[in-house]
């Protein structure tokens, strides 16, 4: 079978300088790949027999964190690479999300400090380890697995020959300062780069930044950078330094080895668990992404879809206002940043306040936007408390008070004790009401059915079908409202598969209100069936209260 009948091209992954990547079908083994094609006419014919070669070495690894390879071909117009296809989240999709804690951290650069040491190991150098081409993939028991992706630009430590004239490959941002000299890659260079990396990943900002490129290679070859502590106050100042280590100028002065760096890595003992905070809003360096460090979850491997904003995901941000019960206007927050809300407290004020980009929860509603100044005066005068939330740009969601930096001094320590149980470990959920207005009708449809029965035993079935039909159509009418406030697609589901999708619902959500609802869906219905059904088989409801003994008194 020639491969281009084996390989059904199903969509376009991305495309590069030396080819384009696609999603395939493997009808052979029945399965999908990525299937990475390098256009004869679009590169070197020596670069193609590199990539080519290192395609072939990776494919005899076999590491769990490195995209396995599982076939190379040639054809008349182009090379071809069959990779594992995999399905996460990137690292700089998750930084836009929110910023590591250590002892995630820990978990995630031991990881790819293992891939790439058996990678070194095999004699292939990366060349760009870079946030886009490192992947978390959430597995189906709530784990997560790491992928070393995109070897693409990558050089062979044994076959390379030191006097080629090399061409600069890899993102200026996190390569290494003698190649800006032309030198050879080495391990030293993948080592750079992952300091970088490491660096971004704690932050959210490279350590070399610059106005255009060569300002950024100045910056490189300068070694200058703002000390992680400096960002980050929560860490020790010896593990700063270790990765500080890996951002030598000079090759000779970084740590020897990958291997070496997981060993030193695995060193450090870190909390099992920190609480929600977030850096300085007011902070000086260069970052789009999220400034709120929390913990790994599910929600942080949410895949990415074209809703994600620019900073911060609006996955998160959505989810949690949902669970919060925030009205539709603090939605337009989230979707238009240029959409003013009025403030509650100035509510003749025309004008809004100088950097007004607050916002915050008071009952279920957002107010804002308010300036810094305007929200110390509201966190004075108990108008904002620990357990509030408080929504800025530069968070992209909300998070309590007592989490925002610049309102630490306003909370005791323990001020997030008792409002912070958080819900796998993303943010504490509001409590949940699960008395509503469902069950008072439920109560009241109760009583009077009892009445009846009291004042008319002869009328049992007949009482219970009605009380039946209350519970369906109460537990009906809610069920469908939470369902459409959730998600079309929940409502049309169950629209579609009625019971069965109200099932699935209550199960997904782990909600008291939806199983509430849900549950007095079914007993109406189970209920007004039952009786139906007897009424129907007998011979009216005589006939059904004399099977039960009702009918003598």
């Amino acid at each position: 079978m020639k491969t281009g009948q084996r390989y059904r091209l199903k969509s376009t992954l991305g495309t590069g300088g030396f080819g384009s990547v696609y999603k395939a079908y493997d009808s052979k083994l029945n399965r999908d790949v990525a299937l990475k094609r390098l256009n004869k006419g679009a590169s070197q014919e020596s670069v193609r027999a590199k990539l080519m070669d290192e395609a072939r070495v990776l494919a005899t690894l076999q590491h769990p964190n490195i995209v396995a390879i599982y076939d190379v071909s040639s054809h008349k117009e182009f090379d071809e690479i069959v990779m594992e296809l995999i399905v996460g989240v990137t690292l700089r999709t998750f930084v836009k999300r929110h910023l590591l804690q250590p002892n995630d951290f820990k978990h995630i650069a031991a990881q790819i400090l293992h891939g790439l040491a058996a990678s070194h190991k095999a004699g292939v150098l990366h060349c760009d380890i870079k946030p886009e081409n490192v992947m978390l993939c959430l597995s189906p028991e709530d784990q997560y697995d790491l992928k070393i992706f995109d070897f693409g630009i990558s050089e062979s430590m044994d076959n390379a020959d030191p006097s080629d004239n090399l061409t600069l490959v890899g993102s200026v941002n996190v390569m290494a300062p003698e190649l800006f000299d032309r030198k050879k890659p080495t391990e030293q260079s993948d080592i750079y780069a992952l300091g970088c990396l490491f660096y971004y990943l704690l932050t959210g900002a490279y350590p070399f930044v610059g106005a255009g490129s060569l300002q950024v290679m100045a910056a490189h070859l300068k070694g200058k950078f703002r000390p992680i502590s400096e960002i980050r106050a929560d860490l020790d100042i010896e593990f700063c330094d270790w990765i500080e280590s890996f951002l030598k100028v000079d090759p000779a002065q970084r740590v020897d080895s990958c291997t070496a760096a997981l060993e030193q890595l695995l060193k450090f003992e870190f909390s099992e668990k920190l609480g929600v905070f977030t850096l300085p809003t007011d902070l000086e360096f260069e970052s789009v992404n999220s400034r709120v460090v929390r913990t790994l979850t599910r929600r942080s491997l949410a895949l990415e879809s074209e809703s994600d904003s620019q900073r911060g995901s609006r996955f998160l941000t959505n989810t949690i206002t949902n669970s919060l019960g925030i009205s539709k206007s603090a939605k337009q927050v989230l979707e238009e940043s240029g959409e003013d809300l009025e403030d509650p407290f100035s509510p003749r004020a025309k004008l809004l306040p100088e950097k007004a980009e607050w916002y915050f929860t008071k009952g279920d509603a957002a107010k804002g936007p308010v300036s810094l100044d305007q929200l110390y005066r509201l966190v004075e005068d108990d108008k904002i408390e620990a357990g509030s939330m408080v929504w800025h740009p530069h968070y992209g969601e909300w998070v309590h008070a007592f989490s925002v930096a610049e309102l630490k001094p306003f909370f005791p320590e323990n001020a997030g004790d008792e409002a912070s149980t958080e819900d796998e470990g993303i943010l504490p959920s509001a409590p949940e009401a699960w008395f509503g207005l469902d069950l008072v009708i439920a109560l009241i449809g109760a009583i009077a059915v009892g009445a009846w029965i009291y004042f008319s035993p002869s009328m049992i079935m007949e009482a219970l079908a009605v009380y039946g039909i209350i519970l369906f159509l109460t537990g009906l009418v809610y069920a469908r409202v939470h369902q459409f406030k959730a998600s079309i697609g929940w409502f049309v589901l169950c629209l579609v598969l009625p019971f069965i999708g109200d099932i699935i619902y209550a199960f997904k959500k782990k909600s008291h209100r939806v199983t509430i609802c849900v549950s007095m869906l079914l007993i109406g219905a189970v209920t007004s069936s039952v009786i139906g059904a007897i009424d129907f088989f007998g011979e009216g409801s005589q006939f059904s209260l004399a099977r039960f003994g009702l009918d003598k008194q």
